[in-house]
């Protein structure tokens, strides 16, 4: 009976940690707030779209050259008639950043794996543990952000935002499109580990070049995406809105993915001391207190792949 009410409690708390920190939430859907002003387009609908395709190479470039440390000023002059106050703008969806660095950090990690798979100890399994950590890596944390970005996040800036922006998206999803087609290639690599001869070695040299394919790829989107769209939302979408999306979004996550991606965020940002301080600030401490139950109960079964050698399994004599 009390190993039952400890469940429940546990149980509890974790539901409590979700409901309570909507700003760690990171996605969501929520209806814009009456306050938050439509960007105009000049012109007519369609010589707009017409002059913003135009410029898209330019677009293109300009966009993916910003940085986080260069370009987040949310008061110059682009944003003078934004209807957020100066003095209110913030940006709060931290999580979508914080999910987008682990994408990066393990497509890193996977990548180093399979780089020293011919050197490994335990070459036998090697096949198995890149198996495991393409579940991971690109069926768990790559597909639950491309799912949430797609079907949540942009439709949800595209309510939000001036007109201009959503060019910016289209580029955005034509992106995640081609990183999409990079997991496949991938998965197709990772089945092939298999085969003898030259096809494996190949199959393993596929796996190392995409999966840094993959990283450098997501790492160029990461810096472009978040100079361009953290100082928009920030001046044209208020807190309280911000807060609704965040607060919705776990319902798309699930209680598990979402403790799972909560360690793999601290995980992640951790060794950087401003990210940290956001994520003190957004995760209530005894919500971070629980981050290593997590961790022993439902990280460390998906993640251990990607983490040393694999333990060698030793038949009884």
């Amino acid at each position: 009976m009390r190993h039952v009410l400890r469940s429940r409690s546990f149980a509890f708390a974790c539901l409590a940690v979700l409901v309570m920190v909507p700003s760690f939430q990171g996605f969501g859907l929520g209806a814009p707030a009456a306050s938050v002003v439509k960007g105009k387009a000049p012109g007519s609908s369609g010589g707009w779209r017409q002059r913003a395709r135009g410029q898209l190479d330019k677009l293109r470039v300009h966009v993916m050259s910003y940085s986080e440390e260069a370009d987040l000023d949310v008061h110059s002059q682009r944003f003078q008639a934004a209807p957020v106050a100066p003095e209110d703008r913030e940006f709060l969806i931290n999580g979508w950043r914080w999910h987008t660095r682990v994408a990066i950090r393990e497509a890193g990690r996977l990548r180093d794996v399979a780089a020293g798979a011919r050197s490994s100890a335990a070459k036998e399994q090697m096949p198995a543990r890149l198996g495991k950590c393409y579940d991971y890596v690109w069926s768990f944390v790559f597909v639950k952000l491309h799912k949430i970005e797609m079907e949540l996040f942009f439709p949800w800036l595209r309510q939000n935002l001036p007109m201009e922006v959503a060019v910016v998206l289209e580029e955005y999803e034509r992106e995640r499109r081609q990183l999409r087609e990079i997991g496949a290639r991938l998965g197709t690599a990772v089945k092939d580990l298999n085969r003898p001869g030259k096809a494996g070695q190949a199959a393993y040299k596929a796996v190392v070049d995409l999966t840094g394919e993959l990283e450098r790829k997501t790492l160029s989107l990461q810096r472009g995406q978040e100079g361009y769209l953290m100082p928009y939302v920030a001046a044209y979408v208020d807190r309280a809105t911000q807060n609704k999306f965040n607060s919705k979004v776990i319902a798309s996550l699930g209680l598990v993915d979402s403790q799972v991606l909560m360690v793999a965020m601290y995980d992640t940002i951790s060794g950087n001391a401003q990210e940290y301080a956001r994520f003190r600030k957004d995760v209530p401490a005894f919500a971070r207190a629980l981050i290593p139950t997590w961790r022993r109960a439902l990280f460390a079964s998906r993640a251990r792949c990607l983490e040393g050698e694999p333990e060698v399994a030793v038949a009884a004599e």
